[in-house]
């Protein structure tokens, strides 16, 4: 399971940020007009400066068929030539790129936007050691900073898991509806 994802320890237990200097990466209750998904906390992160990126991580191990979902937002303090970008990216364990299940840049939103949180997800197909990264990422120059932000980071099980589960607890409740009793 994720260790902290809602960031509702009020710090960041759990994940390894990458901070250049003049980024930031913290929990926080409130940005601008963002509240939290779900809690009292979510991440914040920050750059500063042209080329340079803040990065969240967390490593998680997955089974087939499990999913990692999450809340992102993008708030874009920047202008056109200044493609500012932020993402969430997953990565194997030998280190190679599995997916990009969010990203949002200054040129598809356009000037100075907020995105709205967005949910976003991605399913395992193989069981491994995951690497879930947030990042923001600073183009060309230090006038003005976007941040990311993120909440609610969650595994879900697989559908099949689900539905076993859910049946069991169905016929337990059926048990003890019809009285029985297991007591010799």
């Amino acid at each position: 399971d994720i260790i902290n994802g809602g960031f509702e320890t009020g710090n960041l237990t759990g994940w390894t940020a990458d901070t250049p200097a003049g980024g930031s990466a913290s929990a926080v209750t409130s940005h601008g007009s963002y509240s939290p998904v779900e809690g009292n906390y979510f991440l914040e992160i920050k750059t500063d400066g042209p080329g340079s990126a803040t990065k969240v991580r967390q490593g998680i191990y997955l089974s087939a068929g499990y999913a990692l979902s999450g809340w992102a937002a993008f708030d874009s303090n920047d202008y056109l030539p200044f493609n500012d970008y932020a993402w969430v990216k997953i990565y194997d364990s030998l280190n190679n790129l599995v997916a990009t299940p969010w990203y949002e840049d200054v040129a598809s939103n356009g000037n100075f936007v907020d995105t709205p949180w967005t949910l976003w997800s991605w399913t395992a197909s193989v069981s491994d050691t995951y690497t879930l990264k947030f990042g923001i990422d600073n183009a060309l120059d230090s006038i003005g900073d976007s941040y990311a932000l993120f909440d609610a980071n969650t595994v879900i099980p697989e559908p099949g898991t689900i539905i076993l589960f859910g049946s069991g607890l169905i016929g337990l409740c059926g048990f003890k509806r019809k009285g029985y009793n297991f007591k010799k």
